[in-house]
């Protein structure tokens, strides 16, 4: 499948029209589409059969079950011949990468508003037991009309399921969003709700500062020098900088997990400072999937059997795969923001230092 935004026959749903290419990536093909049942604007993303793996199957059926908004609403899941389609709640306003760039940095309200939204969007799903662990500014897309837009979250690639007695172990998410804890040591096991409020942080200071907390100054590319940074903790805001803004940045901005803020109780705190019309705006509708679960599981594991990869033959039991069969393997998942490369090599040096100086 080519990314040159060519909408292939086989790409044809019934009740949607295409109307706008949006892009391509690692996940294939995105389009603006029409539903002709009731006129609403949606994203199809469509990923060829032959890409599909364990991960799309969690990253998939991750997303339909999460029903907030403050996340883009999983609509429904559509195959075709050689196609995956995804059907999604359309963002009309681009992602937060580039809201802030084109706004050149959101002033504190703009970003105090942006910023609760993300955070209650992350309450919700680390009360559902699930981890995002890709955190960033262009995972944010926005919607709405004003100054005042709807967070919704996306891109549930990284996600995992976690709870008391399943810590993530994948490196994985962008680099100059990792949390400390994930850097230390070469066995690292941590907490991904600990690591997403690390990540949504990062995002706090970008979207108000235009730059990257922990990046070296003189050397922003230096990714050992990034690393050193994160470790220490070591950033700076201007002197300008709101106290509100402040405070939130050092109750995420700590290097024991255990001792981080949890986007609960980040979330209760925000909700005090935000005036009655806002808070009902961020509310919104609940949004509900029109596939259940087990449709959609239905669906996931015919196309499974289509596949006959190695990767599904590791796991035991094709005809009831769950999301927990699929478990993290101690793969580097990181990626260069500006390149998209990965980390492997870079990763080691750092633990390598880590452990020196320890």
């Amino acid at each position: 499948m080519g990314d040159d935004g060519t909408f292939e026959e086989d790409m044809e749903l019934a009740d949607y029209v295409p109307t706008r290419f949006l892009g391509s990536g690692t996940f294939g093909k995105a389009f603006l589409a029409v539903d002709k049942r009731n006129g609403n604007k949606v994203a199809i993303k469509y990923m060829a059969k032959s890409d599909f793996s364990p991960y799309v199957f969690r990253e998939i059926l991750i997303h339909q079950q999460l029903q907030h908004p403050s996340i883009a609403r999983f609509i429904e899941l559509r195959l075709t011949k050689t196609f995956i389609a995804i059907i999604m709640e359309a963002a009309d306003r681009g992602d937060l990468f580039e809201y802030v760039f084109e706004r050149k940095g959101l002033n504190d309200e703009e970003a105090f508003w942006v910023f609760y939204q993300l955070v209650e969007g992350l309450a919700y799903m680390h009360a559902k037991g699930v981890a995002h662990r890709d955190i960033k500014l262009e995972n944010v897309l926005l919607s709405g009309d004003g100054n005042n837009p709807k967070v919704k979250l996306c891109d549930f690639g990284f996600s995992k399921r976690v709870g008391i007695d399943s810590m993530c172990k994948t490196v994985a998410g962008t680099f100059t969003y990792v949390a400390p804890e994930v850097l230390e040591k070469e066995s690292c096991r941590y907490d991904g709700a600990s690591v997403d409020m690390w990540a949504a942080g990062v995002t706090l200071y970008a979207m108000t500062l235009m730059a990257y907390p922990f990046e070296h100054p003189k050397d922003p590319m230096n990714n050992v020098k990034t690393a050193e940074r994160i470790l220490n903790v070591e950033y700076r805001v201007p002197k300008t900088y709101s106290p509100e803004l402040r405070s939130l940045l050092r109750s995420i901005f700590v290097p024991e997990p255990n001792e981080r803020i949890t986007a609960e109780r980040l979330a209760k705190q925000m909700r005090r400072h935000l005036p009655e019309e806002l808070l009902t705006q961020a509310e919104g509708e609940s949004s509900v999937c029109i596939q259940s679960e087990e449709s959609v599981r239905q669906m996931l594991n015919e196309v499974v059997k289509e596949c006959e990869s190695e990767e599904f033959e590791l796991l035991n039991d094709v005809e009831d795969l769950e999301i927990t069969d699929i478990v993290d393997d101690g793969t580097e998942g990181f990626m260069d923001y500006k390149h998209g490369q990965g980390f492997t090599e870079t990763l080691r040096s750092i633990r390598d230092l880590t452990s020196q100086a320890a």
